[in-house]
């Protein structure tokens, strides 16, 4: 389908399974930054929905959205609760762009030898990509999240996203706090089986 608003839907069926807790957020606050300017950041609990009620829902009623657009959390969730404790299969790292260009980000995880689930736009000046880990329990996650940001901080990633709960950006939906462009938050690529190879040669 053309319609990127169906983008949420299209991520959630594939990257997550049957009876699995999805997580996302849409409330937010406005935070004062170190540059002086202001920044929306998620807040509360959001909703935490049965994979397949909640692709129900979002066929039924559209994507949930805010002035920020929204967030979601790459991993199942227990249901009780949004901590990394909370978090019941391991599944993928969050990639995310501090400094680079953005024209250049996708060229750059298009090459990498990583297995990218999928690349979103953050609908304003960054990438999000999703790296296909599978770790068995929270401290070989915090390693191999932790081994997987070093190797690639030299080249301008967060190396502050190695806990499992962590929030990417929801697909579907548009933000205006912060926005780029038309503000959209697309998903550029979707490999529900990533393998350890380029997504470019």
């Amino acid at each position: 389908s053309d319609d990127w608003s169906r983008d949420g839907i299209l991520l959630v069926e594939h990257l997550f399974n049957k009876g699995e807790i999805v997580n996302f957020v849409t409330e937010f606050s406005m935070s004062d930054t170190k540059s002086g300017t202001k920044k929306a950041v998620p807040s509360g609990r959001g909703e935490s929905v049965d994979r397949d009620n909640l692709l129900s829902h979002w066929e039924l009623m559209g994507m949930p959205s805010s002035e920020a657009g929204g967030w979601m959390r790459m991993n199942p969730m227990s249901g009780e609760g949004i901590a990394d404790k909370d978090v019941v299969h391991h599944r993928h790292v969050l990639l995310e762009f501090d400094c680079i260009p953005f024209d250049l980000q996708l060229r750059f995880l298009a090459r990498l030898m990583l297995p990218i689930s999928c690349i979103l736009t953050s609908g304003g000046k960054s990438l999000h990509a999703w790296v296909r880990c599978d770790s068995k329990d929270f401290t070989s996650y915090k390693d191999d999240s932790t081994m997987l940001l070093k190797m690639l901080s030299r080249f301008g990633l967060d190396a502050k996203n190695k806990n499992p709960s962590r929030l990417s950006r929801l697909p579907g939906v548009t933000r205006k706090h912060g926005a780029s462009g038309d503000g959209r938050q697309r998903l550029l690529y979707l490999n529900p089986s990533p393998k350890q190879n380029r997504i470019l040669p």
